[in-house]
């Protein structure tokens, strides 16, 4: 299924292009071999570690992810970008509370439905994330 309008409209605004987006069932994937999967919602998390084989300990959502790396003490690494987001990765996972299976999680609301001005809000947060992520990672 192609990205929506709304979707195709609000990317074109932050100099995206979705326009070779579809939207895919997961469970024919193996995400194990990946070294980290995000979703949105607690769901998304589910499936791909339920119906892709994702690793739990590198599957997250992303508003997950980024708060739980801003928790972290700074690593420091000589292996280079890729194996010190490894590492953090890694650390953000053991720092989960022992019921993270099922405690409560940040998510990002699903903007289908929503008005114009919520899809803005959700993809103006989904940015912000995203460029939060990145720096925690690889900055």
């Amino acid at each position: 299924m192609p990205a929506l309008p709304e979707a195709l409209e609000l990317a074109r605004s932050f100099e995206l292009d979705l326009s070779a987006h579809r939207a895919r069932g997961i469970s024919a994937l193996d995400l194990a071999p990946l070294d980290l999967v995000l979703g949105f919602e607690r769901t998304h998390v589910h499936a791909a570690v339920v119906d892709a084989a994702a690793a739990v300990e590198r599957t997250f959502t992303l508003p997950e992810l980024v708060l739980l790396l801003e928790s972290l003490p700074e690593l420091v690494s000589a292996d280079g970008r890729s194996a010190s987001a490894r590492a953090r990765v890694k650390q953000a996972h053991e720092a989960r509370p022992p019921n993270f299976r099922t405690a409560p999680v940040p998510e990002i609301v699903d903007p289908l439905g929503r008005s114009p001005r919520e899809q803005r809000e959700v993809a103006e947060e989904v940015r912000r994330l995203a460029e939060r992520l990145a720096q925690l990672l690889f900055d």
